[in-house]
């Protein structure tokens, strides 16, 4: 007898998802609340031109569970049955080439199978369906990263070039994809946001394409700054709720921190540009908006060596008077490139440490600062994943430079960029939906 459910109701219910085939490349993915037990089951019936593809799907369902830190494999493991558990409620998940007895069971969600890069972001789905279904979180597996690419080519004359684009990755380093093709300087790509969510994949990323350095919106149909001011801008930051942007400008004559309110809606600034901070002779860097919008992350030299300053944002009808800040990072040298945790309770960045760049874990609950790297290569721009579970970061070595994830419970480092060109500003991007 089938029962109607909800998907709220699943902490009494396992899952069911199961996988059938029409023929050899294409079919339909078929997911379902099984009330027969406490087990999520994942089965695969299908023919032998078939096994290949969704042997792989199968595959990158399971890394993306590991990976969310939501799922452990047990000590016992079979050579059937591919098993994960639940860590908070003991729970388990079962891949299965074969599915179990089942009488009935109420179907909550369709996929399609295709291509294999179709299959691969399937996968994905289906991961972070299991994610929400059975841990009660969302998954990270539809996530993309920006960063920028790079590139120096030489003419005839022998003389070198240089030109950077914004590039896209899933989260696991594939399907590299290239997003701006206007053979300009392009950096410091950053995904735009409301309420935590994607905004149609639409970015903010400075150009020097009319010498300056302006910040541009990516889906502008002609390239228009999308802040008016004279000078420089860079260094775009897009807070939470997606109703404001911080960033660095030179207008005044020393390079300051501003920022821009917009309209969350239409992407339009909704006033003028506030000043923020400003000290004559320092330099300003890097502004991390907190979660809820109130304060801003920064970097200042203005006590001579770079550090991380915390200041409160101005209302758009506030006072332009310089706000309450104090510095966060003492215990460590040249401290750069802060990035607030997406709960507000920590602040990555990056610091010299026995003379080379690390990554360090500023934790606002413990008032300590945690070093969370230690390879002898330099590493930079650290970013947090929607779950606060992962960081992104580069390394620095000679001209190479490349992307590395860093599973923060599982202390696992993975290199998800390599070949030639220097890889960097990378931009973990807020979840789908």
């Amino acid at each position: 007898m089938k029962r109607s459910l909800s998907i709220s109701s699943t902490a009494k219910y396992s899952i069911l998802l199961s996988i059938f085939l029409t023929n050899a490349c294409y079919g339909q993915i078929n997911v379902g609340l099984f009330s027969d037990s406490n087990t999520f089951f994942v089965f695969i019936n299908t023919d032998k031109s078939s096994a290949k593809n969704l042997k792989e799907m199968k595959r990158i369902v399971q890394d993306d569970l590991l990976f969310s830190n939501y799922f452990s494999l047990p000590s016992r493991r079979s050579e059937t049955v591919d098993t994960f558990t639940l860590k908070k409620e003991g729970k388990e998940v079962h891949l299965m080439h074969t599915p179990p007895f089942c009488s009935s069971y109420n179907k909550v969600a369709n996929y399609s199978l295709g291509t294999l890069e179709q299959n691969r972001a399937t996968a994905h789905a289906i991961a972070d369906k299991i994610c929400a279904d059975v841990a009660s979180k969302q998954g990270i597996a539809d996530t993309k990263i920006l960063y920028s690419k790079q590139i120096h080519n030489e003419n005839s004359a022998g003389e070198t070039k240089w030109f950077s684009e914004t590039w896209q990755c899933d989260y696991d380093g594939k399907k590299h994809t290239q997003l701006s093709k206007r053979d300009i300087y392009s950096i410091t790509p950053v995904f735009l946001q409301r309420a935590g969510c994607s905004v149609d994949n639409k970015f903010l990323f400075v150009s020097y394409a009319y010498g300056e350095a302006k910040i541009f919106l990516s889906s502008a149909a002609d390239l228009e700054p999308f802040i008016s001011l004279s000078g420089n801008q860079m260094l775009p930051s897009c807070s939470f709720q997606g109703d404001k942007i911080a960033f660095i400008s030179d207008i005044s004559g020393h390079v300051d921190l501003f920022i821009q309110y917009i309209d969350p809606h239409t992407l339009k600034p909704s006033s003028k540009p506030i000043q923020v901070f400003s000290v004559a002779g320092s330099v300003q860097a890097s502004p991390s908006f907190r979660p809820d919008g109130k304060k801003i992350a920064f970097v200042s030299d203005h006590e001579k060596t770079p550090r991380i300053y915390i200041i409160d944002v101005p209302s758009p009808l506030g006072s332009r008077q310089t706000g309450r800040y104090f510095c966060l990072s003492r215990k460590y040298r040249e401290n750069t490139n802060p990035c607030w945790s997406p709960d507000g309770r920590k602040i990555a960045y990056s610091a010299k440490i026995d003379g080379i760049r690390q990554i360090v874990i500023y934790d606002f609950i413990k008032k300590e600062e945690k070093q969370i790297s230690s390879s002898p290569v330099h590493k930079e721009n650290p970013c947090w994943s929607p779950s606060g579970e992962h960081l992104v970061f580069n390394t620095i070595a000679g001209n190479a430079s490349e992307l590395f994830t860093f599973n923060l419970k599982q202390e696992k480092l993975v290199q998800i960029t390599s070949g030639p060109h220097k890889k960097h500003y990378p931009n973990w991007g807020p979840y789908t939906k």
